[in-house]
C-alpha cells in the first residue's frame, strides 16, 4: 500500500504522537519519503527481486488516519515490500543489495514506468550467490556514500563509483564478504581536510 499526506497534516504533533497511516493486521510501515513538487515518480522494491515504477500524480492526497493505495501486487505468496523511493527525474541511478552482499548500480530509464497495482518487474536476478532476498534499494546521490549494516554489527561505508553500473536483470558484484546484510542506508561524504 502506498499513500500521500500533505506535511500540514503533521504540524501539530503531540509528544505521543499522532497516527500517520492506518495499517492493516500483520501490516508494518516500511519507509516514509519527502515528495516535494520535483518529483516525479515512486519506485517500490520488494524481497524476492521486483520492482514498480508509477507516477506519483497516481497516489491521491489522503488524510492522515487512512489505509492508502495499492502500489504493488505480489506474485508471489512470501513476497513483501523493502524498500520505496521518490524519484525525480530519469537522470540517475539506483544501487540494489541483496542479502547476501552483492549490490548493483542501475541506471533509473531501465525501470520502465507503469501503472500502480502491478506486480512490478525485475530488480535483481537472485541467485544462489545472492541469496534469496533483496535487502534495500537507494537512490545514487554523488554527495553521499552507502552504508551496509550486517547480521554480525558491522557498518560497512562504500563509495557509489565502487559499484559497477549494470542493467536491470543482473546479481550484481560483491560488496559485502562473509557476512549477511540487514539494511542499508546512505550518508554524507567523509569531508578531507586539505
Amino acid at each position: 500500500m502506498v499513500k500521500r499526506t500533505n506535511l500540514a497534516h503533521f504540524s501539530n504533533i503531540r509528544s505521543l504522537g499522532v497516527k500517520a497511516i492506518k495499517l492493516d493486521e500483520e501490516d508494518e510501515l516500511v519507509t516514509a519519503k519527502i515528495a516535494d513538487s520535483e518529483s516525479e515518480h515512486i519506485a517500490i522494491f520488494t524481497t524476492f527481486g521486483k520492482v514498480i515504477r508509477f507516477s506519483i500524480d497516481e497516489v491521491r492526497e489522503m488524510g492522515r488516519n487512512t489505509r492508502g493505495v495499492i502500489g504493488i501486487k505480489f506474485g508471489e505468496k512470501d513476497d513483501y515490500v523493502v524498500d520505496g523511493i521518490v524519484l525525480k527525474s530519469e537522470d540517475g541511478e539506483i544501487l540494489t543489495v541483496s542479502e547476501n552482499g552483492l549490490g548493483k548500480r542501475t541506471k533509473i530509464s531501465e525501470y520502465r514506468v507503469t501503472k500502480r497495482g502491478g506486480k512490478g518487474i525485475i530488480s535483481m536476478k537472485l541467485t544462489n550467490r545472492t541469496g534469496k532476498r533483496v535487502i534495500g534499494a537507494v537512490e545514487v546521490e554523488s554527495d553521499r556514500d552507502l552504508m551496509v549494516l550486517t547480521e554480525t554489527g558491522k557498518i560497512i561505508r562504500i563509495s557509489f563509483d565502487e559499484v559497477a553500473i549494470t542493467s536491470r536483470n543482473t546479481s550484481g558484484v560483491i560488496l559485502v564478504k562473509g557476512d549477511k546484510v540487514v539494511s542499508i542506508s546512505t550518508s554524507p561524504k567523509d569531508e578531507i581536510d586539505n
